[in-house]
């Protein structure tokens, strides 16, 4: 049995949705993140009656404190986190004329600031494992200025974090046009 313990943030798009049931289906443990639990909760009661181990940990990734606490629920139900995919979904509408201040914070926060603060607290973790892989998926966007910049943020911060993480043993993989496919063979 595969004792691999996944975090899934954004698990609640239909990507999430797709990698969690082929992670579950290859044996690994899956904690299912979302803002919202109505999003992932379902997916955790479908993939432990299908035989697999999940389980939904909704939280604002955005919030140090909520992040802390929900991987704290990680590691209290399995006692690891060896990968850690984030799949980016906060894409505000509007063109940049239109779009007011708190929509840029909200997606800017969602992506960039969630995608740092994941990965610090996450490779700590890993760090002390000996090992591990953080996978970014590079998702199509809705053409927000917003998700853009940001995207491409988060992007600058894979290439600029493998290195620190190399030295750690833990793969940070930027995975663009991202599928579940594509997501499967970065963790492998």
């Amino acid at each position: 049995m595969n004792e691999h313990v996944v975090l899934l943030v954004g698990a609640g798009t239909a990507l999430g949705h797709d990698l969690a049931r082929q992670l579950a289906a290859q044996g690994w443990r899956v904690a299912l993140n979302d803002l919202l639990p109505t999003r992932v909760q379902p997916l955790a009661e479908e993939i432990i009656a299908g035989g697999g181990q999940a389980a939904a940990d909704a939280a604002d990734l955005t919030r140090k404190l909520a992040l802390q606490t929900m991987l704290q629920g990680v590691l209290e139900r399995w006692g690891r986190v060896d990968a850690l995919v984030f799949i980016p979904s906060v894409q505000p509408e509007g063109n940049l004329l239109d779009l007011d201040e708190w929509d840029w914070h909200r997606g800017v926060d969602a992506t960039l600031t969630a995608g740092f603060l994941i990965t610090q607290s996450v490779g700590r973790v890993m760090r002390e494992l000996g090992n591990g892989v953080v996978v970014y998926a590079g998702v199509e966007g809705n053409g927000s200025p917003v998700f853009a910049a940001a995207n491409a943020g988060l992007q600058a911060l894979a290439l600029a974090a493998a290195a620190e993480l190399a030295a750690h043993n833990i793969r940070l993989v930027w995975q663009p046009d991202a599928s579940a496919q594509s997501l499967l063979a970065a963790l492998a």
